[in-house]
């Protein structure tokens, strides 16, 4: 039988370095609590489509984001009490959704999509940083932990990997008493012992502050950002690429979104990315699921906008990786204008759903309910 970690004898008690694939990880990692999301995924793999398995293996060790979520709705529905079929055929369309679900009578198609905040260059400088992360992870520094102040590349040229550790190693040996942050210290204090290493390709500033345990790396923070507004946009994005995908269906459809945002998705994320983000709010009310409805034309829903995807009958919203299935807040909304009608109470989760001009949860069963 396929398997998505095969049996074997595993001895890497390392957690995992920035650059490390995620796949490779989860399947060479001896650690208990790794072992567990293993052992949960391969349970979830052994429920999936058996003509589908191998080309899903490939892409979890491909693109794990993706193709995790994409065997996490299958189970999620699976557990509903669900039948699903990969790729189905739709009668207006030469692509295929990912999924048709059937139950007793029912039939639903279901699309899963990973939305992010970042652009292509931002991924590629997130990737640049994360070798400078590992790198400097691998120094030997028993004492303090690092704070990384500043990473600026000032070439298109690969780092001095060696030299850059070289460099903080000797400092940190020499001059650690001295330059390690004291509490008390002030802001201008603490700049003052900032180490930095500079040549002609990358510019790296780091602090220190005493380490008192023993500790498996040295890196205690990393840089910041900061950022204005939620993860709307990103959630909105996602639903538009799938809204229309497929023309016009013949059944009912749900796009399934995995917000992996760097940002925080709450409620107002979603309400904002499906009725606009120009409604009319109430502080009060923020996060809150049970809200009065008000629209804007940039909304998904809004049927004033030039494209309400009307083709869909809800989304459904979550944040979930493979170690937080028992925490993963979700969001299924109901489209109110859908061609593709859907009763949502035919599923085990709680849903939103416009009632009048209130925004109204029907309160049922959370993710971790339904897949513990």
């Amino acid at each position: 039988m396929e398997k998505l970690f095969d049996d074997k004898v595993r001895v890497n008690l390392e957690y995992a370095h920035h650059q490390q694939d995620t796949y490779e990880f989860y399947d060479n990692s001896a650690l208990e609590e790794f072992a567990t999301v293993r052992n949960r995924l391969n349970h979830w793999f052994s429920k999936y489509p058996d003509g589908a398995k191998k080309q899903l293996k490939r892409d979890l060790q491909s693109n794990f984001d993706s193709a995790f979520f994409e065997l996490f709705v299958h189970e999620l529905f699976t557990e509903q009490g669900f039948c699903l079929t990969t790729h189905p055929i739709v009668p207006n369309s030469t692509k295929n959704p990912d999924f048709l679900a059937k139950k007793g009578e029912l039939e639903i198609y279901l699309e899963a999509k990973v939305a992010t905040d970042e652009s292509n260059e931002e991924r590629a400088l997130k990737a640049k940083q994360n070798i400078i992360y590992d790198a400097i992870n691998q120094i030997n520094c028993p004492d303090y932990w690092i704070s990384i102040r500043e990473i600026t590349f000032l070439s298109k040229k690969q780092a001095k990997l060696g030299r850059i550790r070289q460099s903080f190693e000797e400092n940190i040996s020499k001059y650690g008493a001295l330059l390690s942050t004291e509490r008390e210290d002030t802001y201008s204090e603490r700049q003052e012992k900032y180490i930095t290493y500079a040549d002609e390709n990358i510019k790296i500033v780091i602090s220190l502050w005493p380490c008192s345990i023993k500790k498996s790396r040295p890196i205690g923070s990393y840089l910041g950002g900061s950022y204005m507004g939620g993860c709307e946009e990103s959630i909105r994005s996602a639903i538009k690429a799938k809204g229309y995908r497929y023309g016009n269906l013949d059944k009912p459809y749900i796009v399934c979104i995995n917000s992996l945002s760097y940002k925080h998705t709450r409620t107002e994320d979603v309400y904002d990315a499906l009725f606009g983000r120009q409604r009319v709010k109430l502080f009060e009310d923020l996060n809150n699921l049970n809200q009065e409805l008000t629209g804007s034309n940039d909304g998904i829903f809004d049927q004033s906008s030039k494209h309400s995807y009307s083709s869909v009958s809800g989304v459904f919203v979550t944040r979930v990786f493979p170690s937080n299935i028992h925490l993963a807040n979700h969001w299924l909304v109901k489209h109110p204008f859908s061609n593709n009608e859907f009763d949502f109470n035919n599923l085990a989760l709680s849903f939103i759903q416009v009632s009048g001009n209130s925004l109204k949860e029907v309160p049922k069963m959370t993710i971790a309910d339904i897949m513990q």
